[in-house]
């Protein structure tokens, strides 16, 4: 019968019934003593299903001996009128089945409701609990996003007790050959009704992980016995032809979890969330060869042809540029133009027969009369700080510079080679905008060189040898090698980036460009590395995964889960 709002269970006042389940009716409570919203699960009709008290009675050991903001929170545990009943916390939300209904969930929630899970697990398994019934009905997502697995009714207990010699022995509350689960989310071994572990949650894990991906369960069957022939025998449907683009690290997790064998699961709940965490920053596979590669009449293939030949024209133009910019001035027949030098920038000269180009405030006016001219346009910046250098949207630089060996720079409207010097275009970055609008600042000092007696460049190179142009030759080696880099990052070769980076910064150490693609392939690289450690970790070769962590922490020590695959390799690598 269902219990009136008004009834007092100790201290507990009914408010509503919520519902109704296998194992109770669940009402809405308030505790008058703490003056707060809690949920009451109570027990009846005792005498015709023994079971049932058993299976409640261990739901409230097992959650109330776990304290763990994954695990619904047990409070109190009492008997009204010689029903038992369980007190908790109240929560608010849905189900993770409510929320699987509404359609397969983004990867980024997946692994943030992923982790979660895995960390309730991991601190049942500590207290040596193992759930046997995880499915998405017994995981509840509360409005803050918080994850929290619920009903250890069919909970597996190992607690200790204390025999008469004071000694600590482990009980088990179930035995082998019975088979206890929900199918579709039961792990072989518990198919076979034979020993179970906390690797048969991380089974039913995967399977719901799977089903968050893709919407649909992993073993299910139009039968329950065909359902638990498969999880015997047969792998579910490929992830790719349902969700074509996945991050790699998530395949292999879901992958592993739902392996036949325990062994070859991962070993703890521990391991699983450090692994979906990692996930996030894998690369992110396409569907697969065979998919990609069939051809059909009247298909798409053609956009993919298309996309290669204009791909492969775009490397033409960016490396053919060089030449083609020589050639156009050598029929031109006219002499490049010879920028005015000041302390601080670069003001280009004018070319003949063409209208001035004025900057402020972010605004250009171009010559209309210049159509001739081929790449990109030459800038005068007056009041760097008042300049738009870079696209309010997209934050993409709307700025490219060359520089001298003077310190001096030249600026243009789109990237390219600089005509005067040859030498190709970088875009500005933040620290070279902030650096720039500095020494252009009023409030700086600027201190103009003193006259030298130095003699004229014709006796100069008459002696036979020009610093100024070794000078030059060295500029323009380093600029090579920048470009270089940039390629190598582009290319994801992060390695032969950063070496070569480092090389131009050894020898310029203001090297703007440089020191940006230098960082930004240390990153990329540390993020390969965890990969990499992630994959020894989960092969069980923790020195090896130790290693890598602690070189993808000497190119990016920010990198917190290099720091989290160190720490736990540190705990798993063999001492001596």
């Amino acid at each position: 019968m269902a219990l009136p709002a008004g009834t007092h269970l100790g201290c507990y006042e009914i408010v509503s019934q919520i519902g109704a389940g296998g194992m109770g009716e669940v009402y809405r409570a308030r505790d008058l003593n703490l003056n707060r919203d809690v949920a009451v699960k109570v027990l009846l009709n005792l005498s015709t299903d023994p079971q049932r008290l058993r299976r409640f009675e261990q739901e409230a050991r097992a959650a109330g001996s776990i304290n763990h903001p994954n695990i619904l929170a047990v409070y109190h545990m009492g008997t009204y009128e010689g029903a038992p009943y369980l007190v908790s916390e109240l929560l608010e939300g849905d189900t993770l089945r409510q929320v699987i209904k509404r359609g397969p969930l983004p990867t980024r929630k997946v692994i943030d409701y992923g982790v979660q899970i895995a960390n309730g697990l991991q601190a049942a398994h500590e207290k040596g609990i193992v759930h046997r019934d995880l499915k998405p009905e017994n995981v509840f997502l509360t409005r803050d996003g918080r994850i929290k697995i619920l009903d250890f009714g069919l909970a597996k207990l190992t607690q200790p007790e204390v025999s008469e010699r004071g000694a600590l022995t482990m009980t088990s509350v179930t035995e082998p050959g019975v088979v206890m689960g929900t199918v579709g989310y039961m792990s072989p071994e518990q198919v076979r009704g034979e020993h179970v572990d906390q690797r048969t949650d991380i089974f039913a894990f995967g399977a719901m992980l799977y089903e968050m991906l893709t919407g649909r369960p992993a073993f299910q069957h139009q039968t329950a016995t065909e359902s638990m022939t498969a999880i015997l025998r047969e792998d579910p449907p490929n992830i790719l032809d349902i969700v074509p683009f996945l991050p790699i690290g998530i395949q292999r997790v879901v992958q592993r979890c739902i392996e036949k064998g325990p062994d070859q699961r991962f070993h703890s709940a521990a391991d699983l969330a450090f692994a979906l965490s990692s996930a996030a920053d894998s690369p992110v596979s396409g569907q697969r060869p065979a998919l990609a590669g069939a051809k059909k009449p009247g298909g798409k293939n053609w956009l993919v042809a298309s996309g290669a030949v204009g791909l492969a024209l775009v490397l033409a133009v960016v490396l053919l540029w060089p030449k083609v910019q020589r050639r156009v001035a050598a029929v031109a027949g006219k002499p490049e133009p010879v920028a005015r030098a000041t302390s601080d920038n670069v003001v280009p000269a004018k070319p003949e027969n063409s209208a001035p180009v004025s900057v402020a405030a972010g605004v250009e006016s171009k010559s209309a009369n210049d159509s001739r001219v081929v790449g990109p346009r030459e800038l005068t910046i007056p009041d760097a700080a008042a300049y738009l250098w870079f696209d309010p949207n997209t934050r993409q630089a709307m700025v490219w510079y060359s520089s001298s060996s003077g310190g001096n720079f030249r600026f243009f409207d789109g990237p390219g080679v600089d005509p005067q010097t040859g030498q190709r275009l970088s875009p500005v970055t933040p620290q070279f905008v902030a650096d720039f609008t500095r020494r252009q600042s009023p409030t700086s000092v600027v201190q103009k060189p003193k006259p030298q007696n130095t003699p004229p460049r014709k006796a100069r190179i008459a002696g036979g040898h020009d610093p100024g142009s070794d000078q030059l030759r060295e500029d323009a080696r380093l600029e090579t090698m920048a470009q270089e880099g940039q390629m190598a990052l582009n290319n994801e070769d992060y390695r032969e980036a950063i070496d070569i980076c480092a090389k131009v910064l050894n020898a310029a150490a203001g090297s703007q460009p440089c020191a940006a693609i230098h960082q930004h392939a240390a990153i990329k690289l540390a993020e390969q590395l965890v990969n990499e450690g992630a994959a020894y970790w989960e092969k069980g070769e923790f020195s090896k995964a130790l290693r890598s962590a602690e070189k993808a922490l000497e190119l990016d020590p920010a990198n917190k889960n290099a720091a989290k695959l160190k720490g736990l390799a540190l705990r798993m690598k063999p001492q001596g």
